[in-house]
């Protein structure tokens, strides 16, 4: 017993042993207890339960383990990259100096995807090993600095989602700079992305730089998101066209300007879909426009979709200029969800059945 006493309270022998012994620190135990719990209380793939203190600094409740660079068979890595996502570098010192089979490539995409500089020169300093996927997700990020501090001291590069992805999410000077100094090279996805949130920076460098292209998509989903400079910069200058969803999208979501810069310089037209769609979102100065000006016309669900989400001045318009009138569907939604001037108007004037 006096050689154990002895021993223990020989502080730096203490220290030694203990060093050798499996465990964790003791302010880390809170820590194991909340991951052990949030991945207890997963079910499936719902997204993980976040504490409370997470809302109050990021505003987040809940969060996928994807955003973490885990899936259900890393989990076990919960804590540590819950940590990483704090950029609470003490912790995380601490958890691998506990848990060194932690520190895998999934911890430094993880600091890379989150832009935590300081993490990430310590993981690299410890000799982690990573995958391009660092390099792909701080592009995602628009992490630039990161992005720089990967090419110039790691050797992984990254792939085609980097510039694709940063494209998409419209960071120029990623772009550049993948371009200029990477390899990983790029797919359609880049300008096809780029157009559809409307970054016209970027995909005007992406088609004066590149040779990828782009697809269709482009151009319909630059019209349908309203972005009518990428539409006439996409006209201009390209020639994978467009399809009638271009005009559709773009009739549904109520952008006047650019149906009308499609109807005058396009030939694909549209469908049936652009005037239901425009009536069932309520825009009725598009709806009276492609009645004047296109002859595709609309069908039934152009009434009772209106009714259904409580556009009287569309339904009046629709049951006044044009013939193809309502079913009882529309009539039924509209009493159903308290919509009582339009479902009395339908009654009244479309001789609509009452579907009670």
């Amino acid at each position: 017993m006096h050689l154990f006493r002895s021993v223990a309270l020989a502080g730096d022998l203490m220290a030694l042993i203990t060093s050798f012994q499996c465990g964790i620190f003791a302010d880390l135990v809170p820590y194991d207890h909340e991951g052990r719990y949030m991945a207890r209380m997963r079910r499936g793939t719902a997204p993980l339960v976040l504490p409370g203190r997470f809302f109050k600094a990021y505003g987040k409740k809940s969060i996928d383990l994807s955003f973490l660079c885990l899936d259900c068979s890393s989990q076990v890595y919960l804590p540590l990259h819950l940590a990483i996502f704090e950029g609470d570098e003490h912790r995380v010192r601490q958890w691998l100096a506990c848990k060194p089979h932690w520190l895998t490539p999934r911890a430094f995409d993880a600091a890379a995807f989150h832009g935590h500089m300081h993490i990430v020169q310590l993981l690299h300093s410890l000799g982690g090993a990573a995958t391009t996927a660092a390099m792909d997700l701080a592009s995602l990020a628009g992490h630039m600095a990161m992005v720089e501090f990967l090419h110039r001291t790691r050797g992984e590069g990254c792939t085609y989602r980097a510039l694709d992805e940063a494209a998409s999410a419209g960071h120029l000077d990623l772009v550049k700079f993948l371009h200029e100094h990477t390899h990983g090279g790029a797919t359609v996805r880049a300008l096809d992305g780029a157009a559809a949130r409307g970054f016209l920076d970027v995909v005007i460098f992406l088609h004066h730089h590149r040779h990828e292209g782009c697809t269709t998509s482009a151009m319909d989903t630059a019209a349908t998101n309203g972005h009518l400079e990428v539409v006439q910069f996409l006209h201009s200058h390209r020639r994978e066209r467009c399809t009638r969803a271009a005009m559709d999208g773009a009739a549904t979501n109520g952008h006047l300007e650019v149906v009308q810069f499609l109807h005058v310089h396009r030939t694909e037209g549209c469908t049936t879909s652009a005037l239901d769609g425009a009536a069932r979102r309520g825009h009725l100065a598009i709806v009276q426009w492609l009645h004047f000006h296109r002859t595709e016309g609309c069908t039934t669900d152009a009434m009772d979709d209106a009714a259904t989400n409580g556009h009287l001045e569309v339904v009046q318009w629709l049951h006044t200029t044009r013939c193809e009138s309502g079913t009882d569907a529309g009539l039924k939604e509209a009493k159903d969800r308290g919509y009582g001037a339009v479902a009395a108007y339908l009654q009244t004037h479309c001789q609509i059945d009452n579907p009670d």
